[in-house]
């Protein structure tokens, strides 16, 4: 959740009534064009054309999934009001659950400030950049500073916050703060975009003291974000090699999951006017889709689509071309099914992709 100063030391997660009225106007815009989609999937395409049907269908669930996804975001800012202060008596934290009256208060005064270890981490903006279509805004890792603050609050409880700054200036006043106050500052090479708030994790980051200066900058595009460079437990760290392993393979597996499914399962399926026309036909569709949708979860590569989807491609005329006695009947429906697939992946990863790229732009 981004927050928001009018200077240096003061922050809160409160939107201006500008960025609320923006939200407001694309969940509108979003849920009167997904409904209108829906309406149309009904009153006009339903029973007549079962193709056009689908599409009307999916586009109309995805735009309404958009808005959904706008609305909870929004939400986020609405329901929690999140402060964070420097003071003269020390780092002060607040946490306000609207919904349920839950409130948390912490202060960390800085004679009790056990050190403060500034390391890396990124936030994702829209950052105008020269294209083919002229100068266009894209999503883009900015490098920030991220903060943990270790120490005993004033309710003698040990604590351990973070805070990210994405302004040098920003950071050359909150340094000097704790200078002042004698608090002890140390610097780590490694990004501590995914560390844990714990003693033990922190305890174990390789830090030195800090010099007053970082290896990296702040505001700076980070084109590759080296996630070997993340600061993790081991157990994480083997958890995420197990899961990077597997990932490679999953778009493979649903690709050539459709090739048995066209040789064996296809021909059983009736066909009129170029489509599959049984329900269970619906089936094989909807797996496919929901599998590679899954697999592209946190995705933020603009041709990640593309590959998987060329895959499927290639995997689904593999199965047409091992068909015995197929006829032009068959490889139409095969056609249609293949289109189906791939054009609401596409449409839906992008949209996405889309849908992320507004947030940034207007939250």
């Amino acid at each position: 959740m981004e927050m928001f100063s009018k200077d240096h030391r003061f922050f809160s997660n409160k939107l201006p009534n500008w960025a609320i009225g923006a939200h407001v106007t694309v969940i509108l815009c979003l849920t009167l064009l997904g409904l209108g989609m829906a309406y149309l999937a009904f009153a006009e395409a339903f029973g007549s054309s079962f193709g056009a049907f689908l599409l009307l269908l999916f586009a109309a669930l995805l735009i309404l999934l958009l808005a959904l996804f706008a609305y909870r975001n929004l939400r986020k800012y609405l329901d929690y009001a999140i402060k964070v202060e420097l003071r003269d008596a020390g780092y002060y934290y607040s946490f306000h659950n609207k919904k349920t009256i839950k409130t948390e208060e912490i202060l960390l005064p800085y004679e009790k400030i056990e050190y403060v270890l500034i390391g890396k981490s990124y936030l994702l903006m829209p950052i105008n950049e020269q294209t083919f279509n002229g100068i266009e805004p894209r999503l883009k890792k900015v490098a920030q500073a991220k903060l943990f603050i270790k120490g005993i609050s004033s309710l003698e409880k040990e604590e351990i916050l973070t805070f990210k700054i994405g302004n040098k200036e920003m950071l050359e006043e909150w340094v000097r703060v704790f200078k002042e106050n004698q608090v002890p500052l140390y610097h780590t090479e490694l990004s501590l975009n995914r560390a844990p708030k714990t003693s033990e994790a922190i305890a174990g980051i390789p830090k030195q003291e800090y010099e007053g200066i970082l290896t990296f900058t702040i505001g700076d595009i980070i084109s590759d974000f080296a996630e070997d460079d993340e600061y993790l437990m081991e157990e994480s760290k083997k958890r995420l090699v197990k899961r990077r392993k597997r990932r490679k393979y999953y778009s493979a597996f649903i690709a050539i999951a459709q090739i048995p499914m066209v040789c064996l399962l296809f021909p059983h399926f009736p066909i009129e006017d170029g489509f599959f026309t049984s329900e269970s036909d619906m089936l094989p569709w909807l797996l496919t889709l929901i599998a590679l949708f899954v697999v592209n979860i946190g995705n933020r590569k603009w041709y990640k689509p593309l590959l998987d989807g060329f895959l499927v491609v290639l995997a689904i005329n593999i199965g047409l071309l091992l068909v015995t006695n197929r006829t032009d009947e068959f490889s139409e429906a095969v056609l249609s099914y293949n289109l189906m697939v791939t054009i609401f992946f596409l449409a839906g990863s992008y949209l996405h992709m889309f849908s992320r790229w507004l947030w940034g732009r207007f939250r």
